[in-house]
């Protein structure tokens, strides 16, 4: 084998491996909490396929069930709002998809919400 062959070669194998790391499955989470709500986003990408999910958890007054909470969420490559009742103290959004962004070079992740004549900002970091 000549040093061209191999130069070739060698520039295959590189661009490969590169293409492999570079388009890595992986997961992400970023979390946070403040006065009354504890959150959580996590997303993970498999074959193209990327998951979504956002845990909201209210650490107020006790007894509050089927409360209507408003939200906005703001990062890099990610916004969007809602509005969810209140289960169990919780509120949990998930989606699949695979032409979507997920927040994976945001430094932080903004959620503004309202509840019951409220309103709060809860901030999510890796």
């Amino acid at each position: 084998m000549n040093k061209k062959e191999l130069m070739t070669i060698l520039f295959i194998v590189v661009g490969f491996i590169g293409f492999f790391v570079w388009y890595a499955d992986g997961e992400y989470t970023y979390r946070g909490q403040s006065s009354h709500w504890q959150g959580a986003y996590m997303a993970s990408e498999e074959h193209g396929v990327k998951t979504q999910q956002i845990t909201l958890t209210y650490e107020g007054e006790k007894g509050v069930e089927d409360m209507p909470v408003s939200y906005e969420v703001s990062a890099k490559g990610l916004g969007f709002n809602r509005t969810r009742r209140l289960q169990n103290h919780k509120i949990l959004f998930e989606f699949e998809c695979s032409h979507c962004r997920v927040a994976l070079k945001a430094k932080e992740i903004v959620i503004d919400l309202e509840w019951d004549n409220k309103k709060e900002t809860l901030v999510l970091e890796p």
